[in-house]
C-alpha cells in the first residue's frame, strides 16, 4: 500500500475477504489480499457469457487484466479451452494468480499461464477465440464516491482509468483484433453508466458483428460482446 492508501484504510473496516485470505468466485475458492481486486458477482456474468459465446470448441482464451486469476482459472475450469493465458501489468498481482493456479486440485487439463505486460501487449498476434477483461473503469474523480473499504484497501491500478474511466477499455477495443481471430469473441465487464459509451467505441472500431450489452444480476448494463468478422 502507499502511504495515502494506509491512511485511508486506517479509517476503514478491511474487507473479510483479505482478512480471511480467501474470496469464492464461481467453482473456485481464491486466494487474496491487497495486491489484487475482490472477485464479484457480476464478474460472474461475465464468465458465463464468455463460455456462453466462446466455451466448449478448444482454441486460446486471453484474459486481460488478471488479477488474482478468478476469470482465467474459471474459463480454464469451465471453458473447454485447449490453453488460457492470463495477463496483469502487476507481478504482485500475478505472483497471486499462479499461487491461485497452483492451488487448484486436482490439476486442470487446460494449459494456463500469466504473462506480464500492459494490456493486450503480451498476446498480440495470438489468435485467440475469446479476449475477456473485466478492466479498470472508474473515473478518477469518482474515486471519493466509491465504499471506504474499496478505496482504501482495494489497488487503485486496478480500479481507476482515467478522468472519465474509459482508458484501458478504449485501449483493449482498439487493440483487440490484434489478439482475437476473426471469428473469435471480445467480452468486456464495463461500467453500467458507461456501458453505452463502450458500445459506441466498438461499432467504431468496426469490425465487429453481433455487437451486444447485457445486464448483470441487478439488471445493470455489465457486459459488452462482440464478434470480429470471420
Amino acid at each position: 500500500m502507499t502511504a495515502g492508501s494506509e491512511q485511508l484504510a486506517a479509517g476503514s473496516e478491511r474487507p473479510v475477504q483479505y482478512s480471511e485470505g480467501k474470496a469464492y468466485f464461481r467453482h473456485l475458492e481464491l486466494g487474496v489480499d491487497e495486491r489484487v481486486l475482490i472477485p464479484r458477482p457480476e464478474t460472474e456474468v461475465v464468465v458465463d457469457w464468455a463460455l456462453r459465446l466462446a466455451g466448449g470448441k478448444g482454441g486460446t482464451a486471453v484474459d486481460i487484466g488478471t488479477g488474482s486469476g478468478a476469470i482465467a482459472l474459471s474459463l480454464a475450469m469451465e471453458g473447454g479451452f485447449a490453453r488460457v493465458v492470463g495477463t496483469d501489468v502487476s507481478s504482485d498481482a500475478l505472483d497471486v494468480a499462479r499461487a491461485n493456479l497452483a492451488r487448484i486440485a486436482p490439476p486442470l487439463k487446460t494449459r494456463v499461464e500469466f504473462r506480464l505486460g500492459s494490456f493486450l501487449a503480451p498476446v498480440v498476434g495470438l489468435g485467440a477465440r475469446l479476449l475477456v477483461s473485466n478492466p479498470p473503469y472508474i473515473a478518477t474523480g469518482e474515486l471519493d464516491s466509491l465504499p471506504a473499504n474499496v478505496r482504501g484497501w482495494e489497488p487503485p491500478l486496478a480500479l481507476l482509468s482515467g478522468e472519465d474511466g474509459m482508458d484501458a477499455t478504449a485501449t483493449i477495443i482498439e487493440g483487440a483484433h490484434r489478439v482475437i481471430a476473426p471469428g473469435g469473441w471480445l467480452v468486456l465487464e464495463v461500467d453500467s453508466s458507461r456501458a453505452h459509451v463502450a458500445e459506441t467505441l466498438v461499432r467504431a472500431q468496426g469490425g465487429y458483428a453481433e455487437i451486444a450489452v447485457h445486464p448483470d444480476l441487478t439488471g445493470r448494463d455489465r457486459v459488452l460482446v462482440a464478434r470480429l468478422y470471420g
